[in-house]
């Protein structure tokens, strides 16, 4: 599995026991954070960096802000050194490096008066100092609590004491002396060696204890190493404890400091832990790219990231059989290893686990024989348990198994791995199975799916959640598959559906929730008189000189940001109670409904069929390789029709999975004929809001708004003028504005103008921007039409790489209490948009509001008459 990459380096961060006097003048301090020094002492007015002789190195000077190369005056011992070179002065900062060899009395000066100043001092080897050296590790160790390294040296795999001797000499007697209980008095915490002792913590699930070592890193704002290494343990730490959406973005802000300042060790770890975490969150192709672009730096760890590379492309393949086999990578990195190298065990393991998915399993176990276990952090022992319970089930020997899957079970219970835990109930319910007893592996199945709720509830609704999801798709299949097998077809098509919608009930619009919570309404408040201020930004920013669009802009991007974090802790506290998810909400009601949907098997040898009508439901597989094609489903419904479950059907609901999303099934050739039910779409979130919570027994009120954004189309303002005349002659009250803050929203929004979809699973889609209408925003609000026509580009378009589609702009109307929205899947013509808009509403039934099957109606008709409209669809919760 992958690694925890120990960032190691020179100590630093220590408060000097020497006082020295203050400067003699009153020049304000530059803010400035340094890098490349064994040891940086910051307890003065004038820091001082102890340069390393031993292994010479870089020291960098970063100040962080906008400036021109012009602003500093760089001197050394009141000269201007020779061997100073600037790589980079931007609008993130300004960077300055200087030789190994350099010493001396260093000041940097901004033209506006401020200074830093740093005294760069020759540092002796260790080697030539072990003794000196021994005591001053012996000191920073010694605040760490009783015994720090005895654990450590319990834990971490064989040869530890020896890579530590090679790269640190002197540093492997000081750890074995401080083991025999050697102490000293504290004079100073070194950096690198409370950094060993977070890192074995971390490894092995001491999250408390973790927490406590963590607070000896915090680094002085001087201290730029110091600060990497604190935001890089704080992600791996958010990682173990569940806060994968943290681990994320600490990794992240690791890595754009890390470029700011070219730091290439601190770059390739942050990277290569962001690669794997984001492949446990089922984001493969992103995992890929940043996995590829690790090895591309320099490191001196680049036998780790080669192994954590390997790994991304195993955990690839687990969701995906037909994504490239790892072995053939991972037998090249384990030859290329010593025999003694600390990264053998883990790269056995890692091989180990690869040939098991290849079905190599008698060259799986002679791996396995090789490995030592007491050389494994906890999450190689898990892999390791797995891998032999897997060898095991697979030869037949299934007490065997059992017995190393509940050792596996037993040390993810120790570490508190509740991710691992759910790898572990698959495991056991095929286990289970295997062993005949089809209703215990069931019951794990069933204890599966409420972590695997808990779990995605954890994470941001925003990306994560979707991605989460779609990890556990091979899981869920095969969950469907024994239900199928048992002859469950009801519960089979219900597990279809929570996969496709279990995860996203917290954000469906409940009348009174939090709509009167203070923290809601403060947040919401403050996202919209941001609004003001980027609204203000952007009118300075039409007459902005080309000087003043560059602060105009970083004005804007901080604002933007501001407003997402302030939409995201909104979400937050709407998804406080979650309502439960029911199945039977979703599905059909009526004789003459139906309900389709189709999940992908675990083998990727086909797809599951599942279908619903009255008190009846069937579930069969249809054998197909390949992406699901048009011809699959025509298959699938003409057995359905075969058996009559389609005669007499006036209604079908679509509920799409997957790749199901890309087929246009009410423009399938069989369901284009008259005798054909209407096709409608589903999120499977079941029914929106009734008349009765709304306040509505007289029913809605023939209110309306129509917007245009997009002054660069030319059918635009046609499409709204002719959608305002047909809704004026029925009767309806028009309006050309509408904000989701509004207390009570029209009964029919139509919007005519540009749509975008972007970011993760479409989180960061939008109508026009000017429009201020996007998923978060809309869900935020907790209040939308009940009927809503989009006549703009990709507002109904879902993410066919992802179980549950991700967001668009249908979903997020639904979501925020929307009845029907009808959308398109696709980028539109603004000429087919406006015919479409005409034709549409001139079908609908006059002098009363539609409900839901006079909109459906109205769509199905006039898409069977023309063709050139199958782009829209009718969606419903």
């Amino acid at each position: 599995m992958a690694s925890v990459l120990v960032a190691l380096g020179p100590a630093g961060g220590c408060e000097s026991g020497v006082s020295q006097a203050p400067a003699q003048d009153s020049a304000p301090e530059l803010s400035v954070s340094v890098a490349g020094c064994r040891e940086l002492y910051v307890g003065s007015l004038r820091p001082r960096c102890a340069r390393e002789s031993t292994f010479p190195v870089t020291t960098r000077l970063w100040v962080p802000g906008r400036w021109g190369a012009e602003d500093f005056e760089l001197r050394l011992d009141g000269e201007v050194p020779g061997d100073v070179h600037t790589p980079r002065v931007d609008s993130e900062g300004a960077l300055f490096e200087l030789s190994a060899a350099t010493v001396g009395e260093l000041e940097l000066r901004h033209a506006g008066g401020a200074r830093f100043r740093l005294a760069l001092e020759p540092a002796v080897s260790m080697a030539g100092l072990e003794e000196p050296w021994h005591e001053l590790l012996a000191c920073g160790l010694a605040e760490l609590g009783e015994g720090p390294l005895a654990r450590l040296a319990v834990r971490v795999h064989a040869g530890w004491l020896a890579s530590l001797e090679a790269r640190w000499p002197g540093a492997g007697l000081a750890v074995q002396r401080l083991v025999a209980g050697a102490r000293g008095e504290v004079a100073c915490v070194d950096r690198s060696v409370a950094a060993l002792e977070l890192f074995a913590q971390l490894e092995g699930f001491e999250l408390a204890r973790a927490a406590a070592t963590q607070a000896s890193l915090r680094h002085d704002p001087r201290d730029l190493e110091g600060r990497l290494l604190h935001d890089y343990f704080e992600g791996i730490r958010a990682e173990k404890l569940g806060a994968l959406d943290e681990a994320l973005d600490r990794y992240a802000g690791v890595v754009a400091l890390a470029e700011d300042v070219g730091e290439p060790g601190y770059l390739g770890a942050a990277i290569s832990l962001r690669a794997v975490l984001l492949t446990r969150l089922g984001r493969f192709a992103d995992a890929a790219a940043l996995a590829r672009r690790s090895e591309a730096l320099p490191s001196s760890e680049r036998e780790l990231l080669a192994l954590n590379a390997a790994w991304v492309d195993y955990l690839r393949r687990e969701h995906d059989v037909a994504a490239p086999d790892p072995t053939p990578r991972l037998r090249a990195l384990l030859a290329a290893l010593g025999e003694d190298s600390p990264l053998r065990p883990k790269a056995q393991v890692n091989l180990a686990a690869a040939l098991i998915q290849s079905g190599e399993l008698e060259a799986a176990e002679r791996t396995l024989a090789e490995v030592e276990p007491a050389a494994l952090d906890l999450r190689d022992q898990l892999y390791y348990e797995l891998s032999w319970c897997r060898v095991e089930l697979g030869q037949g020997a299934l007490a065997r198994a059992r017995a190393r899957l509940e050792a596996a079970e037993r040390l993810a219970e120790l570490g508190g791995a509740r991710e691992f835990v759910l790898e572990l109930l698959g495991e056991r319910a095929e286990l289970e199975r295997r062993s005949g007893d089809r209703q215990a592996a069931l019951a794990v199945y069933d204890r599966a799916e409420t972590l695997a709720d808990e779990l995605a509830l954890q994470l941001p609704a925003d990306g994560l959640r979707t991605s989460f999801t779609t990890a556990l798709s091979r899981a869920r299949a095969r969950h469907v598959a024994l239900l199928a097998e048992l002859e469950r077809p009801e519960d089979a098509l219900c597990t279809i559906l929570a996969a496709r919608a279990r995860h996203a009930r917290a954000l469906i619009a409940r009348p009174g929730r939090a709509l009167d919570d203070p923290r809601y309404l403060e947040l919401l408040g403050r996202y919209h008189e941001l609004g003001e201020v980027v609204s203000e930004a952007l009118v300075t920013r039409r007459g902005a000189s080309v000087a003043e669009l560059e602060t105009i802009d970083a004005q804007l991007e901080r604002l933007q940001g501001e407003r997402t974090e302030l939409l995201r802790e909104a979400l937050a506290v709407l998804e406080r109670d979650p309502p439960s998810w029911r199945c039977a909400l979703a599905l059909p009601r009526g004789p003459r409904e139906g309900l389709l949907t189709m999940y992908p098997d675990a083998e990727a040898s086909g797809w599951w069929l599942a279908f619903a009508r009255g008190e009846q439901a069937v579930v069969e597989h249809l054998d197909a390789s390949g992406a699901l094609e048009d011809a699959l489903v025509e298959r699938g419904l003409a057995q359905l029709d075969a058996a009559g479950l389609l005669s007499g059907l006036t209604q079908l609901t679509v509920v799409p999975v997957g790749r199901l999303a890309a087929i246009d099934v009410h423009d399938l050739p069989r369901m284009r004929s008259p005798q054909a039910p209407r096709v409608r779409y589903s999120v499977a979130l079941g029914a929106a809001r009734g008349a009765a919570e709304l306040g509505e027994e007289a029913g809605p009120a023939m209110d309306a708004r129509v917007l245009a954004y997009g002054d660069d189309l030319a059918e635009v303002d046609a499409e709204t003028e002719a959608v305002a005349g047909l809704l004026e002659a029925r009767g309806w009250s028009l309006g050309q504005r509408w904000s989701p803050v509004e207390a009570d929203p029209p009964t029919l929004l139509h919007y005519a103008g540009h749509g975008r979809r972007a970011g993760i699973s479409g989180w960061d889609s939008g109508l026009a921007r000017a429009s201020g209408l996007e998923p978060r925003v809309l869900i935020a609000g907790q209040r939308a039409p009940r009927y809503v026509v989009l006549g703009a580009c990709d507002t109904g378009t879902s993410d066919l790489d992802t179980i549950d589609g991700g967001m668009n702009m249908a979903f997020a109307f639904l979501l925020a209490g929307a009845e029907v929205v009808i959308a398109p899947d696709q980028p539109v013509d603004d000429q087919v948009a406006r015919r479409f808009a005409e034709a549409l509403y001139a079908e609908l039934p006059r002098a009363r509001v539609p409900g839901s099957a006079q909109w459906q109606a109205a769509l199905t008709e006039i898409q069977r008459r023309d063709p050139a409209f199958a782009a829209w669809r009718a969606w419903v919760r």
